[in-house]
């Protein structure tokens, strides 16, 4: 198993800093995603970016299918990995874009791997304990990762969306069940109150 750190297996850079508070431009051509488009699971919201009009974005901050988006400024330091997305996209600020360069890693491994409490421990050593904590970009960059073999990588990542898999079904029927207990509770004090 080899361990390099992330900035030599990936480029790292900063997302679109906007200079005015970002409103929605419902004739733009370019998307942003926010922090509120991805979740504490790294789960991407994409049918309600905001649009902009800008003529100066780099190439570069283009996003593209398997870019990694790491929230660098946040309470949490979650990523998300980006689909196949038609049209122009960008990152805001709050995100850095890992943008894999090297065979050997996979995106959903990284991503996986990202995800973990042993790396968040990493970045909250790093960050401190304030509320909103900052990685930047040489922290995220120095970050030591286990690369395993392919075949391996795919197991994990196999592995890891049977069980996201899972642990959604398993809040879903708790949900249900909370609900149907608490009919039982509206019921029997509902008989208490007749008698």
């Amino acid at each position: 198993m080899q361990k390099k750190h992330l900035q030599d297996v990936a480029e790292i850079f900063s997302g679109y800093l906007f200079k005015e508070v970002l409103k929605n431009d419902e004739d733009g051509e370019i998307m942003v995603i926010q922090l509120k488009n991805v979740n504490d699971d790294g789960e991407i919201t994409l049918n309600n970016l905001f649009k902009v009009s800008l003529d100066n974005v780099s190439e570069r901050l283009y996003l593209r299918k398997n870019d990694i988006i790491f929230k660098s400024k946040s309470t949490s330091h979650s990523s998300a990995i980006i689909p196949e997305v038609t049209g122009k996209i960008i990152a805001s600020s709050h995100y850095l874009t890992v943008r894999i360069t090297e065979d050997s890693v996979l995106p959903e491994y990284l991503l996986w791997y990202l995800q973990q409490d042993f790396t968040q421990d990493y970045f909250m050593k790093k960050a401190g304990r304030r509320l909103i904590r900052l990685i930047n970009k040489k922290v995220l960059g120095e970050l030591e990762v286990k690369i395993p073999s392919i075949a391996h990588q795919e197991q994990i990542v196999q592995l890891n969306d049977l069980f996201r898999k899972e642990k959604k079904l398993t809040l879903k029927l708790l949900k249900k069940k909370e609900q149907m207990i608490y009919g039982i509770f509206l019921k029997l004090l509902g008989e208490d109150s007749g008698k």
